[in-house]
């Protein structure tokens, strides 16, 4: 990829001894050296901190500029650039109710992504819901169980911040209890887009209980991710109890170096290997105070399958405390992910 003229090109700057520039599109790039620079304006760039950078080999400062000016072509590359990203799930048990709160609207509209499980509605309160907010920039989307409905129930809604929008491209499947979309890898500087599931499970007992939607997501995750060309994140309110059971199953080194199967599968089923890698702690803590159910059992399943792991008690403020998430004694909201997406 070239630059070729400098109105391409936002600004340029310098960041642990490499030359990186931002175009006009907003991607990030990192130039080799100073000779690839001619095109990006000489104002914009520290010719100094890039001088002494790179240990001021070479020649004196003025020859570093000399040698800009003169040059003819840019050649550069992706750099990654890595972006922490805010998304915020809950279950509102009701959208329409909770939006009669500004605050409650306003604190959604802190992060760049919302996921709201449970919203109860149907395709004729999309526009009502729209206009909440309206003057926020974010993009409302409904996945609603039915299009029309007298007793509304189910349902997912999802928010995006107008700068991260047009980053993310929603997949539509046939599956009522999880929404997925994707999401650029250039947004977090990834070599990989992230496949992203947003989920809800009705509860055991209830009038849409249904022990196959586990299987349902698994399968869509398969047809999605074939080849393990994304990284995953599942999360939302699963309705699940997993107590401290491991979510991935410990496979002999020798076992796995004697198998004659694909390395996408090798990775999968070596899942200790990737705990090590990215320095992961392997048992997860849960506070979780309810008898680990079907449910949990399906859940757990669906990670040991796929090579996901539950970020609850593993990371962040939550790690090593494992929070319960309902009713101030169960854990049934959950966020699981690759164990490579999970160390970032």
């Amino acid at each position: 990829m070239c630059i070729r003229d400098r109105s391409d090109t936002d600004f340029a700057f310098v960041k642990e001894g490499s030359i990186l520039a931002r175009r006009k599109d907003g991607k990030f790039i990192k130039v080799d050296s100073a000779d690839n620079l001619f095109h990006l304006g000489g104002k914009d760039i520290v010719y100094k901190d890039f001088y002494e950078a790179k240990g001021g080999a070479g020649g004196s400062l003025d020859d570093c500029q000399s040698s800009l000016k003169n040059t003819k072509s840019v050649t550069i590359d992706h750099v990654n650039i890595s972006k922490q990203l805010n998304c915020y799930c809950l279950n509102v048990c009701g959208l329409r109710n909770r939006l009669q709160y500004n605050d409650f609207i306003d604190e959604l509209c802190k992060n760049d992504i919302f996921i709201l499980c449970e919203t109860k509605t149907d395709d004729v309160d999309l526009e009502y819901i729209q206009s909440e907010f309206k003057d926020k920039n974010f993009d409302i989307h409904l996945f609603n169980r039915t299009k029309f409905s007298n007793r509304r129930s189910g349902g997912i809604c999802v928010g995006l911040a107008s700068h991260i929008k047009d980053d993310i491209t929603f997949i539509n499947t046939d599956c009522k209890y999880v929404q997925w979309f994707k999401i650029n890898a250039n947004v977090f500087g990834f070599e990989k887009d992230v496949i992203v599931g947003a989920v809800y499970i009705p509860p055991r007992g209830s009038l849409y209980t249904n022990i196959t939607s586990f299987d349902e997501i698994q399968q869509e995750l398969l047809d999605i991710n074939v080849d393990n060309s994304y990284h995953t994140c599942i999360l939302g309110d699963m309705n699940s109890h997993t107590g401290n059971l491991d979510d991935f199953i410990l496979i002999d080194q020798q076992i796995l170096n004697e198998t004659d199967v694909d390395d996408t599968i090798v990775t999968i089923l070596d899942m200790e290997g990737q705990l090590n890698k990215f320095d992961i702690t392997k048992k997860r803590k849960s506070k979780c105070q309810v008898k680990v159910d079907q449910y949990g059992k399906k859940l757990l399943e669906l990670c040991k399958n796929n090579g996901l792991l539950i970020a609850n008690g593993r990371i962040g403020n939550d790690k090593d405390t494992g929070e319960v998430t309902c009713n101030e004694k169960s854990v049934v909201d959950y966020v699981i992910c690759d164990p490579e997406l999970l160390s970032n």
